[in-house]
């Protein structure tokens, strides 16, 4: 949602930092506290977003910004599909709330047309990536590869919540040993 007022450009911004932060732990979170952590007025709130269906939506849809717009940084850094997956994995370790408030709240089945055609558009993206990391040697079928990816995040905040270094987490090759099952870690013995 975009506004015109600079003022309400800034409050939706805190009211979505806010919900994004409070929703991520608890899904019934009541808009009292939304607007309190936010900043804003009740008033403010239910102006912007009368619905919690409402502020789910756009939450969702501002997720997907925020994914969208790291990963397509990416794209200029990466020296390889290996490499790419790499600093995906590192960037989605640091977009942690937005891709666990997008897993809690299941976009692909929100009845918003707009989230399931970005979810889809998404999901396609990621196909031909691993489409293309196929054709470099990765011998799995794309469904079974994004739905790994998704297991490979989550590894990945477990290590980070006890480890709290992403970078770290990015360098553990999981998705290498995964794919391959060859690991430079496996096969120096380190684990």
């Amino acid at each position: 949602m975009k506004f015109n007022d600079a003022r309400l450009e800034k409050s939706n911004d805190a009211i979505l930092g806010a919900a994004l932060t409070a929703l991520t732990v608890n899904p019934d979170t009541p808009f009292t506290e939304i607007s309190r952590l936010a900043g804003v007025g009740r008033a403010t709130l239910y102006r912007m977003y009368s619905t919690r269906e409402l502020l789910v939506e756009a939450l969702i849809l501002h997720c997907l910004d925020q994914i969208d717009n790291e990963v397509l940084k990416l794209g200029s850094k990466a020296l390889s599909t290996k490499h790419f997956f790499e600093l995906f994995f590192e960037t989605m370790f640091n977009l942690e709330n937005e891709y666990k408030f997008m897993y809690q709240f299941d976009p692909q089945s929100h009845p918003s047309e707009k989230i399931k055609e970005r979810c889809s558009k998404q999901e396609s993206e990621m196909i031909g990536l691993v489409e293309l990391a196929q054709k470099e040697g990765i011998k799995l079928p794309s469904k079974w590869v994004v739905h790994l990816i998704n297991g490979v995040i989550y590894a990945g905040w477990e290590f980070n919540r006890i480890e709290q270094n992403a970078r770290q987490s990015a360098k553990l090759e999981l998705f290498d040993l995964c794919l391959t099952g060859q690991n430079s870690l496996v096969s120096s013995n380190q684990w």
